[in-house]
């Protein structure tokens, strides 16, 4: 689950305008035998949920969610 996240934060900076970033075997991040288990950090499941939050960023009143460069990339 490491290499997911650590492949994405190099090459999401890559992806067109349009363009597409997929990641397979998400079900690890679920899977006790691969490191994962339900809302277990490290995984890339738990990871990826705070980009929802960022997405979001330009439409929160709160002080702490503030846009970033992510926000402003898609």
């Amino acid at each position: 689950m490491k290499q997911q996240i650590v492949t994405f934060e190099e090459l999401f900076d890559h992806v067109k305008d349009n363009g597409v970033y997929l990641c397979e075997d998400l079900h690890t991040s679920y899977q006790v035998f691969y490191g994962g288990g339900h809302k277990r950090n490290g995984t890339f499941i738990e990871y990826s949920k705070n980009f929802i939050d960022y997405i979001n960023a330009y439409h929160s009143e709160q002080r702490g969610l503030k846009v970033n460069g992510f926000t402003r990339s898609v």
